[in-house]
């Protein structure tokens, strides 16, 4: 395969077998660089806040000044329902898309409803952009905590119950970063 040049730049190259995007090629603003995302499938138990297994992205960013569009959907069940239930979202070790002064009995996150005591699953789907700000080359790692605000317990990707029954559902979480072009 040969080189795709446009003008005298050299864009694409072929020379080391596998085609490569040559440094200093400007993507327009608003594009898309690169995008990551795992699936997770098997169920967890949530009974403290933590971040939940299986379902994290590292990503190394590319350009600098660029932003992570940040997708997720989580399937959970609550031990006892009638409540809202706070996701967080981390880069590393800090949470972001916090509110901006929450008061002390408040919740920070993005709330999923469940008001079903035990039998259904439900699911939480947010989006955030993140301007983080990070240099070209780094590393960040996306994770999602659940925020254990009582004592009932909340399960990923099932009802509480799991029962064999037609309304005790499971399902499927996901998160995908989407870095986009400064």
């Amino acid at each position: 395969m040969s080189d795709l040049v446009l003008g005298s730049t050299t864009v694409l190259s072929d020379s080391s077998g596998t085609p490569t995007i040559q440094s200093g090629v400007a993507f327009p603003s608003g594009h898309v660089i690169q995008t990551l995302g795992v699936i997770k499938t098997d169920t967890s138990l949530m009974n403290t806040t933590a971040a939940i297994p299986g379902l994290a992205v590292d990503i190394t960013v590319k350009k600098t000044s660029s932003k992570m569009l940040i997708y997720c959907t989580i399937c959970f069940g609550r031990q006892n329902g009638n409540s809202a239930y706070p996701f967080q979202i981390f880069r590393d070790s800090a949470q972001i898309a916090r509110p901006a002064s929450p008061q002390s009995n408040q919740q920070e996150g993005f709330d999923a409803g469940s008001n079903e005591v035990g039998d259904y699953s439900t699911f939480g789907t947010f989006h955030h952009l993140d301007t983080h700000g990070i240099s070209a080359g780094t590393q960040i790692s996306y994770t999602i905590k659940v925020h254990q605000r009582d004592t009932n317990a909340t399960v990923i990707n099932k009802s509480y119950n799991d029962g064999n029954q037609i309304y005790n559902n499971r399902g499927v979480s996901s998160l995908t970063i989407m870095e986009i072009a400064p």
